[in-house]
């Protein structure tokens, strides 16, 4: 990200992101975590993607595998959320009301099956064209930079003896593939496996749209039958990337290739931390979304504090306010988590008296309140950090006549003021929500309450769909200033 070269050039740090990939998983359940392998693929390839480009296409696709790994844990969590165990019994809505629960527990099994049917599918359409792009550009750079390690070929020796002659013959075979492409072909199978594993068992539940009785037993069986393909893979790819560390011409000469592409651009790496970083913060934006399952947040408010914080400390050497953003995401993160896990609390305790209740009801408003006043303060902050990186790094600062100078400042300044007036409105929305729904709440419009949830929603999609808007403008001036697509 900052120019900095990786030990080895990444093939030290690969062997690290294939002990996260190479477990078989349970469902939906990955005990090592995908994404965090793949975050590691991404950070050791990122000096080769710099100098070629079948590997930098790799690199994209592993980002996007990043966004599949994480999206399971999302689904998992939604799948145990939307699922109650009363469903088909009369829930209470908050109004003069009472609704069936929408979903049953003994559809879980068809959740399941979606889930990774798609996420199945996804990881083949991602995963097998960035590894091709990965091994290919592999063997690009070892053609013309004296790679011999990735085009290493085993060869076995056979010596036959003429039983009339006495004569000795040593014979010499090759084999058909090398190093590399023995390494391609091995994942292939590897994510093949990986992906049928986890369906196979779940289709079972087409039978009779419920859990089959030894569904469970089947993925266990699965899971036993490729896990000896899994630690082979395992120890073939690191055996490869320790053979390619041992090719010092090799190392050194993409070292040396790579030096030269730093310091010829430097911009890269400046555009390259703002983008990751910016992105972030749209990460964070799409996380701010205000769905309520019984009364509690899908997506808890610490998420999107914790993402932020993140962001602020990348982007710390290009704004002198990161710390100040940093500082107000913590603590809008503590609140938050205050807010949430009072909340679930709340409706999970049943033994609470009126009074007790009562109480507990008005500390989650207060805590609300406050949760809200820190997020419009967090926002501000993070808008005065967004507007110093646009300033500096954008064509803004190129513009030497004053006119020019404030249209181009007037121009941030609107969408800067479309989305504070949205940040207001999305945390009035989470105090209207609460108070809204409190027990006692009392009011002869009943649509005020009936539909909090949907205007919450609406009020928080509109938020996100105004910050997305103009912090992609942010992102395309970038790109625009220093001529570059990262």
């Amino acid at each position: 990200m900052d120019g900095r070269m990786k030990k080895n050039v990444g093939f030290s740090l690969m062997p690290l992101a294939f002990l996260f990939l190479f477990e078989p998983r349970y469902t939906l359940i990955d005990p090592l975590p995908d994404f965090i392998g793949y975050l590691l693929l991404c950070a050791a390839i990122i000096n080769l993607a710099d100098i070629n480009p079948r590997i930098y296409e790799s690199f994209l696709g592993f980002r996007k595998a990043i966004l599949v790994s994480a999206l399971k844990y999302v689904s998992l969590y939604l799948l145990y959320s939307f699922v109650s165990e009363s469903a088909g019994t009369p829930v209470y809505d908050g109004s003069e009301n009472w609704v069936v629960g929408a979903f049953h527990e003994s559809e879980m099994a068809v959740g399941i099956l979606l889930f990774v049917f798609v996420f199945g599918l996804f990881e083949l359409v991602v995963l097998l064209p960035a590894y091709r792009s990965l091994f290919e550009g592999l063997l690009s750079l070892g053609m013309y930079n004296d790679g011999t390690a990735i085009y290493l070929k085993k060869i076995t020796k056979r010596e036959r003896i003429d039983k009339k002659t006495g004569k000795k013959t040593v014979y010499i075979r090759e084999s058909k593939r090398n190093l590399t492409e023995k390494a391609f072909f091995l994942t292939v199978f590897l994510i093949l496996s990986q992906v049928l594993a986890n369906v196979l068992p779940e289709l079972t539940t087409l039978v009779t749209n419920t859990s089959y009785e030894f569904v469970v037993h089947l993925r266990v069986l699965l899971i036993f039958l490729i896990v000896p393909v899994c630690i082979t893979w395992f120890i073939r790819m690191a055996v490869y990337c320790a053979k390619i560390r041992k090719d010092t011409v090799f190392i050194a000469n993409i070292a040396q290739k790579y030096r030269i592409q730093a310091e010829q651009n430097p911009e890269l790496y400046t555009v390259r931390r703002l983008i990751t970083g910016i992105s972030a913060m749209i990460v964070a934006t799409m996380l701010c979304l205000c769905l309520y399952v019984n009364d509690v947040k899908v997506i808890p408010g610490f998420i999107f504090a914790i993402v932020l914080f993140f962001s602020a400390i990348i982007l710390r050497k290009n704004s002198r306010k990161w710390l100040a953003v940093a500082i107000a995401a913590a603590v809008n993160s503590t609140v938050s988590s205050a807010v949430y896990f009072a909340t679930v609390k709340f409706f999970a305790d049943s033994s609470m008296s009126n009074s007790e209740a009562y109480t507990a009801y008005n500390i989650i408003l207060g805590l609300t309140v406050a949760e809200s006043v820190m997020f419009i303060i967090t926002f501000c902050l993070t808008l005065a950090m967004i507007w110093d990186i646009y300033k500096i790094h954008t064509d803004i600062c190129f513009a030497r006549e004053q006119r020019s100078y404030k249209s181009e400042r007037s121009y941030f300044i609107k969408g800067a003021a479309v989305c504070t007036v949205a940040a207001v409105l999305m945390a009035l929305a989470n105090v209207y929500y609460i108070y809204v729904n409190h027990p006692y709440f009392i009011t002869s419009v009943r649509w005020i309450a009936d539909y909090s949830s949907v205007i919450t929603l609406g009020i928080s999609l509109a938020f996100i769909g105004a910050l997305v808007y103009n912090i992609g403008n942010v992102i395309n001036a970038i790109k625009f200033r220093y001529k570059l697509d990262v």
